[in-house]
């Protein structure tokens, strides 16, 4: 018993909630890809035909890059943090969530050569590990500066103005909104 005490203090017990939680997350996971599979084929796919959204032309490579496509997309819940302590796992969550979930399922189809895809899944998944091995680092323990109340504000609206005059010089002062047309027409390029 004082083992078994031993290994759960180290974390290599893991609890049957600890387990159920994870399976319900793979599960939500997989409901997120099926679903946003079919809103991809049945809605855009509908409404676009099979040219696709403008730019994300619609090819179907087969049922084999789909699965691998999903399967990849499923693997981050295995080790994604279930609980959040740090602010920073939550935007990890937010970038599986709006980036490798989509990425998953319209990349699967959309793009021209399937090996691209894969690939890009993979780096991507471990970018998402790399940032997230960060929650295993110590916090860092900063000195206390203290500072004049004036001369913080001093700083903080000297770097605003610096901001903004390397902003005018690079791109002048009549900065202005692109139309759609304009980014369909570069993103066809």
């Amino acid at each position: 018993m004082a083992e078994r005490a031993a290994r759960a203090d180290r974390g290599l017990v893991i609890s049957r909630q600890v387990v159920k939680q994870r399976f319900a997350l793979v599960v939500a996971s997989t409901l997120l890809l099926l679903a946003m599979n079919w809103v991809y084929v049945n809605i855009l796919v509908g409404i676009y035909g099979e040219t696709g959204y403008p730019g994300y032309p619609y090819a179907h490579w087969g049922l084999g890059l789909h699965v691998a496509c999903w399967l990849l997309g499923i693997s981050p819940v295995l080790w994604l943090p279930i609980s959040a302590r740090r602010p920073s796992q939550v935007l990890i969550w937010c970038m599986y969530l709006m980036i490798i979930v989509p990425t998953a399922v319209v990349g699967s189809y959309a793009l021209q050569q399937p090996p691209q895809i894969l690939s890009m899944l993979v780096w991507m998944i471990i970018g998402l590990a790399t940032l997230q091995a960060t929650a295993l680092l110590p916090y860092l323990r900063f000195p206390a500066v203290r500072a004049n109340r004036r001369l913080f504000w001093l700083i903080v609206g000297g770097m605003s103005v610096a901001a903004y005059a390397i902003t005018i010089r690079t791109y002048g002062t009549t900065i202005r909104l692109v139309t759609l047309q304009e980014v369909y027409l570069q993103r066809g390029l």
